[in-house]
């Protein structure tokens, strides 16, 4: 276990010095963004003071959001290294963390209600991708007709979805540049399925495909998730395999960190 620590150890360092060079690109200050009644207004701080960034130098903004989110990355990977080095030391079994209020999380920044969240939005674009990857992406494909009036929220992607959990789901591929397609239309023995999402591995270019059932609390809500997983196995698609499955009911809600560990364990 202490020799899996060391190798994370060794990728959270290298990350903490690819973010150290990037951020010592940037120029001086911090972005915050202050709410007025429905208005939002951009702020640069620096050490002596606060200048007020116009609507007109979004580019600006743009570049000052990157920068917070990277510094939150920084942030964070440099506390996990911290209390994964105390740990081995230590050699003790580290418990939860402490509680506390919690802190602004650079996941916090790609909510859809955030207001730095358009700022980000294309720094992740498609054009990032391979080209093949590119070219899957630009392909039109059959969406899901049911229920339009349901596709609410907005993804970084551009997307509609229909849940705060898919948005999540989506944001994160999309900030780790997988390629994947909503609700695309996928031809089974009885009849024409919908899966949440349609992966693109990035390196293998194998299809992936994730059903997330979001009400597992409600029983024919499960009864329905549990014959749509039959007809997947029946159609030689099996979870854990080409299937990925996520589950969660109104009690226990999926987390951020759930779905990047997804993410980077099947497509990183």
């Amino acid at each position: 276990m202490i020799q899996n620590l060391d190798a994370h150890l060794n990728k959270l360092q290298a990350q903490c010095d690819y973010l150290r060079h990037k951020l010592s690109t940037f120029p001086e200050g911090e972005l915050s963004i202050q709410k007025n009644g429905s208005y939002h207004r951009w702020v640069i701080k620096n050490k002596e003071q606060s200048v007020y960034c116009s609507k007109s130098n979004r580019s600006l903004a743009e570049v000052m959001a990157l920068k917070k989110y990277y510094s939150l990355l920084l942030f964070e990977a440099e506390e996990e290294l911290s209390l994964l080095n105390f740990y081995i030391k230590s050699h003790e079994k580290k418990n939860s963390a402490v509680n506390r209020s919690k802190p602004l999380t650079s996941s916090d920044l790609l909510a859809e209600s955030s207001p730095y969240y358009p700022l980000l939005q294309g720094y992740f674009a498609k054009d990032k991708l391979p080209v093949s990857a590119q070219k899957w992406c630009a392909e039109s494909y059959e969406t899901n007709p049911s229920h339009p009036e349901n596709l609410i929220h907005t993804t970084l992607a551009g997307h509609k979805v229909r849940s705060k959990s898919e948005v999540i789901i989506s944001n994160l591929l999309y900030t780790n540049q997988i390629p994947y397609r909503y609700e695309a239309a996928l031809p089974l023995k009885e009849f024409t399925a919908y899966p949440d999402f349609t992966i693109l591995h990035p390196v293998t270019n194998k299809i992936f495909y994730w059903e997330h059932f979001g009400m597992m609390d409600n029983a024919p809500y499960c009864d329905t998730a549990c014959n749509k997983l039959k007809t997947y196995c029946y159609n030689g698609i099996f979870p854990s395999m080409q299937l990925i499955i996520t589950y969660e009911t109104s009690k226990c809600p999926i987390s951020t960190d759930q779905v990047q560990q997804i993410i980077t364990q099947y497509f990183l």
